[in-house]
């Protein structure tokens, strides 16, 4: 997990996050051992400029569909990186936590209490600039609430138009790196 979160924050760091659910992202693995991270589906990459032309990349000038919604391009680094904590972490993230919970008898708690730690080391160890430092822990770890990815909600409004091919909506859930480390008293 250190490997797949620090890969995730050095893209965060350039400008960049792809899709990091489990369709696209697969750990290399070789001998028993995290060799690598594979990344695939890159239409979907999310953007903050700034970051990306202060690290010499370009504007990938990415052609939307007028009066769409548009989740490629962000002006906050902060929405950039609620890609991470939604897909990364709840979706990708979480069902490895719920299954080593379920399989081994780990307490969910304590996983999540690790997770914080392994996101910790990976903020440590992927060479965050201080905008970019600051920016994941305000939101990764300081924020009382998180994004939360609706993907049912939208389609059940009345008069909903599907903008792609998946459409989502954004709410707010407790910040489980906060709930967690509260309830074991760190």
């Amino acid at each position: 997990m250190l490997a797949f979160c620090t890969v995730v924050l050095r893209l965060f760091r350039l400008g960049m996050m792809p899709e990091v659910h489990g369709q696209n992202s697969v750990l290399v693995v070789e001998r028993g051992r995290v060799k690598g991270l594979l990344l695939r589906d890159h239409d979907a990459l999310r953007v903050h400029v700034p970051w990306l032309s202060a690290n010499g990349l370009a504007d990938p000038e990415y052609q939307l569909r007028p009066n769409y919604p548009n989740s490629l391009y962000h002006d906050d680094p902060g929405k950039l990186l609620s890609f991470f904590q939604t897909l990364g972490i709840q979706v990708n993230g979480y069902a490895v936590l719920d299954s080593l919970s379920r399989y081994y008898g780990i307490p969910e708690k304590r996983l999540w209490l690790e997770l914080r730690e392994t996101l910790e080391q990976a903020v440590d160890s992927a060479g965050l600039t201080e905008e970019a430092r600051r920016t994941a822990s305000r939101h990764l770890f300081e924020a009382e609430a998180w994004p939360w990815k609706q993907l049912i909600r939208p389609l059940l409004k009345p008069r909903s138009r599907v903008a792609g091919s998946m459409p989502f909506g954004m709410g707010q859930a407790p910040n489980p790196l906060r709930v967690h480390a509260a309830s074991l008293k760190l």
